[in-house]
C-alpha cells in the first residue's frame, strides 16, 4: 500500500474479478440448492423415467428362402413345398430339445437364404416388442411378436420371400427404481439449476450495471 500497489489499475481490475466470482458461485449455490428436497427429485423422476426403463424385447430366429420377381408358379411351389419341409423338421426339433439362442439350429444352413442369420441358426438378435423400424417385413414382425417363446409361425409367404420365424427369448420391461438413481437424479437436477441460475446471474447483472 506504501507503495501505491493497491491503486494500480491491474490490481485493482483483480480484486473486482475476485469479488464478481465469489458473488457470482455464492448465487449459483444458492440458485442451485433452491429446492432439492426428496418431492423435488421424485417429481424429476418421473419426468425422466423413460431413461431409466429398458423396454421389452424378443429374440427371434428366423429362416428365409428368397423368391425372384417375376417367379412363376412351378418355382413359387417349389419354395412353399422346401419350406414346409424345414417346418416339420423344425417342428420335430424343437420336440426333442427346448429352443435356445440358435434357434434352428444347423437347419438355417440348408434352408435360409439370409446370410447375415443362416450360420447362427437363424438367430437376429434383440428386437424392441412392438417396433416396427427393422429392416424385416411388418407381416413378419406382426406374427413375431405374438408368439410365445419356443412357438414356430406358420409359413409366411411375403413379397421378398417365404419366412419360418420362432420366438427363443424373451426380456420384460425394467424400470431401474428412484432410489437406484437417486445420486444421478440429484447431479442431473443440479447440473441443469446451475445453468439456469447462471443465466439468471448474468442477466441480473446486466441489468444492474450502469450503460
Amino acid at each position: 500500500r506504501k507503495d501505491g500497489v493497491d491503486q494500480q489499475y491491474a490490481f485493482k481490475r483483480a480484486v473486482d474479478n475476485l469479488l464478481i466470482g465469489n458473488w457470482k458461485d455464492q448465487q449459483l449455490t444458492r440458485a442451485a440448492a433452491a429446492d432439492l428436497s426428496d418431492e423435488a427429485l421424485r417429481s424429476f423422476y418421473e419426468e425422466q423415467v423413460s431413461s431409466f426403463t429398458q423396454p421389452a424385447k424378443i429374440r427371434l430366429a428366423l429362416l428365409k428362402l428368397e423368391r425372384s420377381a417375376g417367379a412363376r408358379e412351378e418355382s413359387l411351389q417349389e419354395l412353399r413345398d422346401r419350406m414346409a419341409t424345414a417346418r416339420q423338421k423344425a417342428e420335430e426339433q424343437l420336440t426333442l430339445s427346448p429352443v435356445t439362442a440358435k434357434g434352428f439350429g444347423k437347419l438355417a444352413i440348408g434352408y435360409s437364404d439370409e446370410t447375415t442369420s443362416r450360420y447362427r441358426g437363424g438367430d437376429i438378435g434383440w428386437l424392441e416388442g412392438g417396433r416396427f423400424d427393422y429392416r424385416w417385413p411388418k407381416a413378419l414382425l406382426d406374427t413375431a411378436y405374438e408368439l410365445e417363446i419356443g412357438e414356430l409361425s406358420e409359413i409366411l409367404e411375403l413379397d421378398d420371400g417365404f419366412y419360418l420365424v420362432v420366438k427363443t427369448d424373451e426380456r420384460e420391461s425394467v424400470t431401474k427404481p428412484f432410489e437406484a438413481v437417486r445420486s444421478q437424479l440429484r447431479q442431473t437436477l443440479v447440473a441443469r439449476q446451475r445453468k439456469a441460475a447462471h443465466s439468471a446471474v448474468l442477466e441480473q447483472a446486466r441489468s444492474s450495471t450502469p450503460s
